[in-house]
């Protein structure tokens, strides 16, 4: 992801995701709500409906808009998990997998919120599904998250037009993957990369040094942009570290070093069935041959012993 990776102030490749990749919903919430699975209040089978640790458990989205005013805004191309995630608070605007239309929506004035502050959440999907269906860490693969790079680069220079000196973005991923799924508990899967850059954000502070909880990651946005988060938020916050007041002379917020040519603006990656049910399907197909055969060899027995009754 040369764009993300070039633009990213602060980062690091060894995020700590919450070990349960199975559920997609319960990635994602741990981020927004800053807490581990089991804190918030869900089971192994991905059913919340146990108390919380606290009385009231606000996601970052939740406290940006109550407390601060944000308008809230959620594109997703799997809104079924993402509205899972923010515990169906909010309305996520649907969008196919693999298509630029986030992007171009992101780009339209008119289709974002008419306030001064504005929280946005782009949700691509397209990795995951291409690692379901050919392989993680293979050639489609690589191909999809560059065009998903070019993607965030489109968009983050759309919006930083908007209001240069007061727009932070952030990189988030709630599971890697190995062969074709995330259930195992290896690195490969357990490690994702985190990635803050824009206003508040330190310059080229790199936090593999450390370990890195994805619970960590919206106190942090808030040390950034200096508000204070919620009690009910228990996990420490890496401001000490990423957070930093901006300098007058520091390099513009979004440099063309950084400019992802890779892309004329087409992602032509294709995304197919799932691989489980491709091995389904071979599997059914094998069936079907071995029964049409032994079909085939009783019918020619029939046909053979039918023709010797009426030869007696």
């Amino acid at each position: 992801m040369p764009y993300s990776s070039g633009a990213a102030s602060v980062s690091t490749s060894h995020g700590r995701s919450v070990g349960r990749p199975r559920f997609e919903s319960l990635g994602w919430m741990s981020y927004f709500y800053a807490a581990t699975p089991e804190e918030y209040g869900c089971g192994g089978d991905d059913d919340c409906t146990l108390p919380s640790e606290f009385s009231s458990h606000r996601s970052l989205l939740d406290v940006l808009q109550y407390e601060y005013e944000y308008a809230v805004q959620v594109f997703s191309e799997d809104p079924k998990s993402m509205s899972a995630a923010l515990r169906h608070h909010y309305a996520v605007r649907p969008f196919s997998p693999a298509t630029l239309d986030m992007m171009e929506h992101a780009m339209m004035e008119l289709e974002l919120p008419q306030t001064p502050r504005r929280a946005l959440v782009f949700h691509f999907n397209g990795a995951d599904l291409v690692g379901h269906s050919m392989g993680f860490d293979r050639e489609n693969y690589h191909a999809e998250v560059q065009c998903i790079d070019w993607q965030i680069q489109r968009i983050a220079q759309s919006l930083i037009e908007y209001d240069p000196e007061h727009t932070t973005f952030t990189l988030i991923s709630d599971h890697g993957g190995k062969g074709y799924s995330h259930h195992s508990f290896t690195l490969n899967v357990l490690q994702v990369p985190i990635a803050w850059w824009g206003y508040g954000a330190c310059q080229n502070e790199h936090l593999d040094d450390i370990g890195v909880d994805v619970t960590q990651w919206a106190p942090t946005v808030f040390g950034m942009i200096g508000l204070d988060s919620p009690p009910e938020w228990n996990h420490p916050s890496l401001e000490d570290r990423a957070a930093c007041e901006e300098d007058e002379d520091d390099a513009p917020l979004q440099s063309e070093w950084y400019w992802n040519a890779t892309y004329d603006g087409v992602c032509p990656v294709p995304i197919g069935f799932d691989h489980r049910y491709a091995d389904a399907a071979d599997i059914v197909r094998l069936v079907v041959t071995i029964a049409c055969f032994v079909g085939a060899f009783a019918m020619g027995r029939w046909l053979i012993e039918v023709n010797k009754s009426r030869d007696f």
